[in-house]
């Protein structure tokens, strides 16, 4: 028998051997089986497996990781939207709100006022500046790490799936879940290094650096007087929940068992059992605890030990009220008496009021936004295109439109463009251009400064068109992104194709 990892080779040649046996047997069925794509089970919402989740009391805001549109939302308690960041395109490129690309992201925790980022599947960390409205790359190199890596400056440092962050201070001690470690950032210096874990995935109690983790895909702390003490981590591949007690500088194991152990038992210590949790938040001298494939919330007590059912029956499922029902819940944070919970494959945030034990869904909606601000639907993903780079003076933009051989425009419904600049480098005369009979160009002018300097353009474009066979008629939404550069040799034209499938 083989288990775990590091065995694929050999396990392959038993399967190659198994279905030669079978097949000459005539024991195996190769008909095609019936797939459809998942998209088309997803329930109507804004969200597409939100992960992790922060609150910030001081704001009254929540921070969504959207992990499965590559983007944070940021929103009121009560599901307004305040802010999209991330342009909804995979991708690890910085720049402002817009234009800005995640792939993945989970774990979210404030350093101050800006906000930290785990961008798992980038292995990156990012910063979140909401004075500048900017995301910026603060360590990682965008190539996934190995095992056995030492500590360096930030930015030099592969690293590999980071899940989770949580920051005391200046410090920021990440799950690193691909090479089973706690490291940590000085967010000061840029400094990463290890802090706990081996790189071996067990479960191996002792002094922090010589202990082991198995997957750690959640982490929280307790901080007292201003001082932290310690921090737990949903160490997932295990089903457990362990700590690191800064004082004494070792990992203990406050409840769960070990690898291939896994259920849904409550109780004390050893004798608990979970399934593949993912998230844990320290809240008023409790962890809550998302035991992920249970589909429920968990509450332990660190200090005795004991952990207990707080919502769910461990059935998956979509219900409200006294008892609700779960589908794989991964992120937690509290906020004003709710339990916020990141429901990760029913697509929702739910709120689980503390005091009455009701469990309610948060209705995600948009902010009220003048036409001037948006045109598209609001998290319409955005297509960066390459820098261009203009001359001082009037310059022009080609907007051209290729549409399918057996399209046409539908002439009872406009072309609209809202053009925006990144600064006042880029001056646009008509922000807002309306084409009531649309054509397959549209010539935007542009005023260009003689400052020489990096600026961008932001476009965004609604039209109709109608199949000629069958009069189906659809509606195009396009966001462009266009990074400018101005210099004195620079052009006076830029084209942008847009083609619709």
């Amino acid at each position: 028998m083989f288990s775990g990892e590091g065995n694929r080779d050999i396990l392959e040649n038993y399967l190659e051997v198994a279905l030669a046996i079978f097949e000459e047997e005539g024991k195996l069925d190769n008909s095609p089986v019936a797939l459809q794509p998942e998209r088309l089970d997803l329930p109507d919402s804004l969200l597409s497996y939100p992960g992790k989740i922060a609150a910030d009391a001081k704001t009254h805001r929540l921070i969504i990781a959207d992990s499965g549109h590559n983007r944070l939302i940021v929103c009121t308690p009560d599901g307004v939207i305040r802010d999209i960041i991330g342009s909804g395109l995979p991708g690890n490129a910085d720049g402002d709100f817009e234009t800005a690309h995640f792939y993945h992201p989970q774990g979210l925790a404030f350093h101050g006022e800006d906000l930290i980022v785990c961008d798992t599947d980038n292995h990156l960390l990012r910063r979140v500046d909401f004075g500048a409205r900017s995301v910026t790359t603060i360590a990682g190199t965008g190539e996934q790490g190995g095992y056995g890596q030492r500590g360096s400056a930030a930015l030099k440092v592969a690293l590999n799936s980071p899940w989770d962050i949580f920051i005391h201070a200046n410090t920021g001690y990440i799950a690193m879940a691909g090479p089973h470690q706690i490291w940590s950032i000085d967010l000061k210096t840029h400094r990463l290094e290890p802090f706990a874990g081996s790189g071996h995935e067990a479960r191996r109690d002792g002094e922090r650096l010589g202990a082991a983790f198995a997957q750690p895909s959640g982490i929280t702390g307790e901080v007292i007087g201003n001082q932290l003490l310690r921090l737990f981590i949903a160490d997932s591949e295990i089903s457990c929940v362990r700590q690191i007690d800064l004082r004494s500088e070792k990992v203990g194991t406050l409840v769960g068992g070990d690898l291939f152990q896994f259920g849904d038992h409550d109780g004390a210590e050893d004798s608990v059992r979970l399934q593949h949790p993912l998230g844990v938040h320290f809240h008023d001298g409790k962890i809550f605890l998302a035991d992920t494939y249970n589909h429920k919330i968990k509450v332990l007590d660190p200090n005795l030990r004991l952990c207990k059912t707080l919502f769910g029956d461990g059935t998956p499922g979509f219900e409200n009220g006294r008892a609700p029902r779960f589908f794989e819940p991964s992120g937690l944070a509290v906020l004003h008496g709710k339990l916020y919970v990141a429901d990760t494959n029913n697509h929702a945030i739910r709120a689980l009021d503390l005091h009455t034990k009701q469990a309610a869904t948060m209705n995600l909606k948009p902010q009220e936004l003048p036409l001037t601000d948006h045109l598209v639907a609001m998290g319409t993903p955005a297509q960066r295109l390459a820098q261009q780079i203009l001359r001082p003076g009037t310059a022009h933009v080609y907007v051209k439109i290729a549409l399918p051989e057996t399209m046409i425009f539908n002439e009872g419904s406009p072309l609209q463009i809202l053009a925006r600049s990144r600064n006042d480098s880029l001056r646009l005369p008509e922000t807002m251009m309306t084409v009531p009979r649309p054509s397959h160009e549209v010539v935007l002018p542009v005023l260009v400064s003689a400052v020489e300097e990096e600026s961008a353009l932001r476009l965004e474009m609604i039209y109709y068109y109608c199949d000629k066979t069958n009069n189906l008629c659809l509606v195009r939404q396009a966001v462009y992104e266009l990074p400018i550069r101005i210099t004195n040799s620079g052009a006076d034209r830029i084209e942008i194709m847009d083609a619709p499938a």
